[in-house]
Order: C-alpha cells, then structure tokens, then sequence
C-alpha cells in the first residue's frame, strides 16, 4: 500500500515539476496544478453528473416508496435497492470524487513538504546530505515532515553545506517557497506568523462562493431544501476553514482554488449535459410537496403511537388482548366484544397496527 502511495505521490510530483517549469513561480505552479486536475477529472464529473440525473429523475418514485414504507424500513430498503437497479443509479458514484480528492489533497501535502525533490528535482542522494549537514551539523532534529523547507530556509539564510555543487545550492537560493508574501511552506497558526492566516480566511470565502454556484447550478442542489442547502454551506465554510489550518498554506491555496474551479467544472458539465433536458423539476417539487405532508402526517401519528405502545405494556395482569390489522376491522369483533362485556367483568384490549 505504502508503494502505491509513493506512486502516485511520484506522478503528481511529476506534474508540479512540469508546472513549475513553465511558470517558475511556486503559487501560480499550484494553482496551475489544480486546473490541471480538474481538466483531467473532467471524464468522471460528467459520470458523476449522469449518475446525479439518475438520483433526481428516480426521486419521485423513490418519495413514493418513502410513503408506502413509511412504518416498514425492511420493505423499504428493498424497493430502494429494486429501484437503483431499475434506473442503474450507483450510490458508489457519488463519491467518488471525494474519494480523488481526498487522495489528490494526500498526495499534494507530501509535494508541497518536498520541493527539493518534487520541484527542483533534485537527486534523492543530494537531499539526504543535506538533510544529515541539517541534523548533524546545524542540530537542527526536530523539523519532521517539513525538514526540506527548513532546509530551504538555512541555505537562504546564508549557511552553506559542505560538500553540496554550487549550482545546486545557488537553485535552492533562488528557490521562492512565497506567493503574495505568504510562505506556502508554512502551516498556519493563531499564533506566529499572521499572514499565513489569509489562506484559512480565502478558503472560507471561497466555500462560499461554491456553495451559492451549487444551489443554482447543481443538479442535486436545485432540488434540496432552502435549510438543506444553508446547513450544507454552513458545513463546507467551516471545513475549508478548518481544514486550511491543519495543512501547509500550498495546499490551501489548492484547495481555494480547487473550490472556484469547481464552478467552472459545474458550468462546463451542466453545458455537455443539460440537467434540465432530462429532469422535469416542476413535477419533482410537487411530488416532493405530497412526501413533506405525509411525513408531517406520520409524525402526527407515531406521537400518538409512542404513547398507545407506552400505555399497553404499562397494563398488569392482562386477562384478554384482541388484536387487529387495522381498525376498519372492529366490525367483525364487535359482537363478540360486546357478548363478552355484557356476561362478564374482564377488561378487555383491543390493539390495531395503526
């Protein structure tokens, strides 16, 4: 597993290094990258935005199903799965680009800890010298994942290592880990270095910017509810913010970009693939308007239900239980209720489904 990691660390190194090389700017070669990843993954948005058509287009009967399996969630689990089969809907699909992404974010923290091998390209050799003359010479044994930026930072700070070609240590000089004044090497704090705090902020902003582009164009954000897409928003903001804090400010800026590029991705798919060619959104509201009423209506219902279930196993002793499916039944027990009531003084309890 630890080799195919290494793998596709090695590919998208690859990529940063082509990025680098053409535009010689550390930020501008991320945010490059991202669009890179975007155009590449293009294939699978427009699978994952035909899988979402399928969700939508099935939407009602699967609402109906919902309705007619209200009390029974066995019954209803198995007409969901007949449906997925009946529309061919995969729910593995939808997140899958989660799952590249996640994998792209991995990778991309290991490229951005690594720039003496995955930007400047430098022999593997090379770096570990430089890595001993950090620990051995400089005493420097503490900077973990992040050794070649402090590598970076001791050579141009004037300290040379023995042993090193010129070439490769002018490289590593002129080497600028910044982009608009923030070192992308760094991870951001509270406490330190302030401006690093401006990547956290962007990624927020620019969750939100999304998520607003989401509920107007996305397939499945055009038929959520108003408060479905507020706490959605509400969650991205708040990952992205927080998520810009635990990675070094590069990745951040990946991810500010990767959000605004999304837009861009959600706008090219919906022109390949037009949601509104396959989806009848008016019949959907309204099929969606009849499961809110029943939903309101059941919970009516299994509030009197909880209490019913409460007040018969709260009885003692019980001397006769009749029971029945439904209450349009008591027409074929009445008489004998009534036989029994009339001859004797046993306590009676009638019990229905409903």
């Amino acid at each position: 597993m630890g080799n195919i990691a290494e793998f596709l660390v090695k590919i998208l190194g690859y990529i940063m290094l082509g990025c680098y090389s053409l535009l010689k700017n550390y930020g501008l070669s991320i945010i490059l990258f991202t669009l890179f990843t975007k155009v590449i993954l293009f294939p699978v948005s427009l699978l994952t935005q035909k899988n979402s058509i399928k969700m939508v287009k099935m939407q009602p009967e699967l609402d109906a199903i919902k309705i007619k399996y209200i009390d029974d969630k066995d019954k209803f689990t198995d007409a969901q799965l007949e449906l997925y089969k009946k529309f061919k809907y995969n729910p593995f699909m939808d997140t899958l680009p989660l799952i590249i992404q996640i994998i792209l974010v991995l990778g991309l923290i290991k490229v951005v800890y690594r720039p003496l091998l995955y930007v400047l390209d430098m022999d593997a050799g090379i770096v570990d010298k430089l890595n001993t003359w950090l620990t051995d010479t400089l005493g420097i044994t503490d900077a973990g994942s992040v050794y070649q930026i402090e590598i970076i930072k001791q050579i141009q700070s004037g300290k040379t290592p023995a042993g090193i070609p010129a070439d490769i240590i002018e490289t590593i000089r002129n080497f600028d880990i910044t982009f608009l004044g923030i070192n992308l090497g760094m991870t951001p704090s509270l406490h330190g270095n302030y401006s690093l705090l401006t990547i956290p902020l962007l990624a927020g902003v620019s969750a939100v910017i999304m998520c607003m582009a989401q509920n107007r164009i996305n397939v499945l954000q055009l038929t959520q509810s108003g408060a479905g897409k507020v706490a959605e928003t509400v969650f991205m903001v708040a990952f992205s913010t927080y998520f810009a804090f635990l990675v070094p400010a590069g990745v951040g800026l990946y991810w500010i970009f990767g959000n605004l590029f999304a837009i861009l991705a959600m706008a090219a798919v919906n022109a390949v693939m037009p949601p509104k060619k396959y989806i009848d959104y008016d019949y959907l509201l309204k099929v969606k308007a009849q499961k809110k009423k029943k939903e309101e209506e059941f919970k009516k219902y299994s509030k009197r239900e909880r209490a019913d279930y409460k007040r018969f196993f709260d009885v003692k002793d019980m001397q006769l239980m009749i029971y029945s499916e439904s209450n349009g039944f008591y027409k074929y027990y009445a008489g004998m209720i009534d036989y029994i009531c009339e001859k004797s003084d046993i306590q009676i309890h009638y019990v229905t489904s409903d």
